[in-house]
């Protein structure tokens, strides 16, 4: 879903050029059908989109809610077009008030979420109204990048307006607000307080973006005044073919050996450049690859494990979750992604996404 926010593959005709400049009404209504489609196949009852603009105030927001019978999705755009992008250079803190905690927090994605959060807050409620049993259903919230930043911050948002949050799912994200000891309050102590444990962000290898605040300020990932969410739990960081639990280790640093080593070459150097690493498909390929690959799971890797693991499997490679019905094609088609080389396993999570399978014995 994070992914899919972006209206920009090739396939159906968008580019980040079209992004940028604005959409045209067809291509607008294209993607609408595109994932409406999608979504309504995998069993979804509402999808409904927001593309906003506020030139003057130099902010953009886009987002989907998902309804389904049990749950409601939230997913947040990242940076994709001019609104976004200039917000994005403004590294100032915004006062917002949550849970009666006045909290500061990053104004990019800060002004962002808030631009769509009226128009959020009534389609949330309203598809979690439509679900089976509003009283129990579950709200997800998930974002790339400066998406990311908004998955955390609306989920907060939505929790103080009495919503149950089942998961935010953040890839890639901009450090949102500030940090402070364990004894204060900020938005880091507050979030972890109300969502750490239904949390995980995703730092892919070399992404330069979670470090972003940091970079633009010149101080140290570790020492910063601004800070990630959950502190201490739910970090993952996907190094090569690994999915790892990065809280409360190394690997919660900028430039870990093992990161420095991810690209075969273990210099002592490692580049902070490297923005291909942040591209949403790129999220979504790596994660892919390594939920599939990782056969050692340890108990902190459950949520992930339920979350993706199934959906990685009946999308990307067209067959039952392993160990089921079919294991002797399950290790060939494994053995075939193993092999592939990434432009081959590109092609085949592209297809994946847009709830197609790739033909018979080819990736």
């Amino acid at each position: 879903m994070a992914n899919d926010a972006y209206p920009w593959t090739k396939e159906f005709g968008f580019s980040i050029i079209d992004v940028v400049q604005g959409l045209r009404p067809d291509q607008v209504a294209a993607y609408h059908k595109m994932l409406t489609d999608k979504y309504m196949k995998l069993g979804a009852t509402s999808v409904e989109f927001t593309h906003q603009y506020s030139p003057n105030a130099d902010v953009a927001a886009h987002a989907v809610v998902i309804g389904t019978p049990k749950n409601v999705f939230l997913a947040f755009r990242g940076t994709a077009d001019i609104g976004q992008g200039w917000t994005s250079a403004d590294i100032s803190a915004v006062p917002h008030t949550a849970f009666n905690k006045t909290l500061q927090l990053y104004k990019a994605p800060y002004k962002s979420t808030m631009l769509a959060w009226q128009w959020a807050l009534a389609e949330v409620r309203k598809a979690v109204a439509a679900t089976d049993r509003p009283h129990s259903a579950k709200v997800y919230t998930t974002g790339h990048s400066l998406g990311g930043a908004s998955a955390y911050i609306s989920a907060l948002l939505l929790r103080e307006q009495g919503l149950n949050i089942g998961g935010v799912y953040a890839f890639g994200p901009y450090k949102t607000g500030t940090t402070c000891t364990p004894d204060q309050e900020c938005w880091v102590t507050v979030y972890d307080h109300y969502l750490a444990d239904v949390t995980s962000f995703w730092w892919n290898n070399q992404d330069p973006i979670p470090a972003l605040l940091d970079s633009a300020l010149g101080t140290t990932f570790a020492n910063s005044a601004w800070g990630h969410v959950p502190r201490n739990k739910g970090w993952w960081r996907v190094v090569g073919d690994n999915c790892v639990k990065a809280s409360g280790t190394k690997l919660a640093d900028i430039c870990p050996p093992e990161v420095d080593a991810a690209d075969g070459v273990a210099d002592g150097v490692c580049s902070r450049t490297l923005v291909e690493a942040h591209m949403p498909w790129v999220y979504l390929q790596k994660v892919a690859r390594c939920t599939l690959l990782q056969d050692n799971r340890d108990s902190d890797s459950s949520r992930m494990d339920r979350c993706s693991r199934n959906a990685v499997w009946e999308g990307l490679l067209g067959l039952a979750a392993p160990y089921g019905r079919s294991e002797s094609a399950t290790v060939k088609r494994l053995g075939d992604l193993t092999a592939a080389t990434p432009g081959q396993v590109d092609a085949a999570m592209n297809a994946a996404l847009y709830g197609l399978r790739p033909a018979p014995g080819k990736l």
